[in-house]
């Protein structure tokens, strides 16, 4: 198997640890020439030499849909992976993103701009984190979900199927949420404890809201909202949140 990248002498101007990728063969779903440069690692283990997963610090997952169209001020991007985070398949880790800890990046999922990845979570699928989301301990992301805005993902929380999570939603504790799910926070919504939202659930403020012990809300098949436990009324916690169809 022919070498997908070298480690060149190139350190990271923050981090004498991590050094820059030289592309040793081209590798076309990227749009990566040998010889391109990408972004940093500390050692090899870092990024697989097999599949198509690149480290790249000079564009953002918005970019390559765009045709590389460099948005302004990319030149100072430094997208970095090192400790024993680990990326592999297909996987993109672009921008100025982060990756640490013991976390891994697979399938052909994207971290992309000011987005950062550690302790011990694992992105997978299809699923892209971007702008300056967070996924953190033990946390679990996979499916085709985006994770944007200041998003935070940690605990033992698990994301799959089709969920958009950004403003400020901070998803910890045993939150399961999967389907055609949207969380919207223009302040901050906190979702904990062992939580399940599924189907086509939105749920927005523009005030802070905690929910918490054990809800599940999902739509039968009438399309009604079926909401299952205790502590999510509405009026008791005097919020603004709106569960509604998408």
């Amino acid at each position: 198997m022919k070498r997908k990248y070298e480690i060149t002498d190139t350190q990271h101007p923050d981090n004498s640890k991590l050094f820059q990728i030289r592309a040793a063969r081209d590798i076309p779903s990227m749009w990566i020439k040998a010889g391109d440069l990408g972004g940093y690692i500390e050692h090899e283990g870092n990024l697989s030499q097999e599949g198509d997963c690149w480290i790249g610090c000079d564009y953002s997952y918005n970019t390559v849909k765009a045709n590389m169209q460099h948005p302004a001020g990319w030149e100072g991007w430094r997208a970095r992976v090192f400790g024993n985070a680990r990326v592999f398949g297909n996987a993109r880790v672009l921008g100025n993103a982060q990756l640490f800890g013991d976390t891994c990046v697979s399938g052909y999922a994207c971290v992309s701009d000011y987005a950062c990845i550690y302790g011990t979570s694992e992105v997978s699928g299809f699923a892209v984190v971007t702008g300056n989301a967070q996924v953190f301990e033990n946390a679990r992301v996979t499916g085709t979900p985006q994770i944007y805005g200041y998003a935070q993902i940690y605990g033992n929380a698990q994301i799959y199927g089709t969920p958009h999570i950004c403003g400020y939603a901070h998803i910890l504790g045993k939150v399961r949420i999967s389907g055609n799910t949207h969380i919207v926070g223009t302040e901050t919504i906190v979702l904990d404890e062992n939580m399940n939202i599924s189907g086509g659930v939105c749920i927005s403020s523009s005030r802070q809201i905690y929910y918490s012990e054990g809800i599940t809300a999902y739509f039968n098949s009438k399309l009604e909202l079926i909401i299952m436990g205790t502590s999510l009324d509405i009026e008791q916690h005097k919020t603004l949140a709106r569960l509604k169809l998408s």
